[in-house]
């Protein structure tokens, strides 16, 4: 057996999780690296032009209500951060 092990239960203790593989897969720790800093203004810029689809204004033209979703405070998303500029393209 080979054990991965990785951290887990973000904000709630981090604790080590050790997962035991078989020996025989080809198995590969690859550790994300901290994505660069976007400005509010990175952000606004990325929301009014998305890429691979439609505008978000686009996408709910003629619309009567929207929905959005967040997460919370398990996850690392600044959604007040993300939210506004959200609203804004929607306004």
């Amino acid at each position: 057996m080979t054990t991965v092990t990785m951290w887990w239960k973000s904000f709630y203790g981090n604790e080590e999780l050790s997962l035991p593989l078989p020996t025989g897969w080809d198995t590969r720790v690859v550790r994300m690296s901290a994505p660069p800093a976007l400005s509010d203004e990175d952000i606004e810029r990325r929301i009014q032009a998305p890429i691979g689809c439609a505008a978000l204004r686009t996408l709910v033209a003629g619309k009567r209500s929207v929905c959005i979703a967040g997460d919370d405070i398990t996850k690392p998303t600044e959604a007040k951060r993300l939210i506004p500029a959200v609203l804004r393209e929607l306004h």
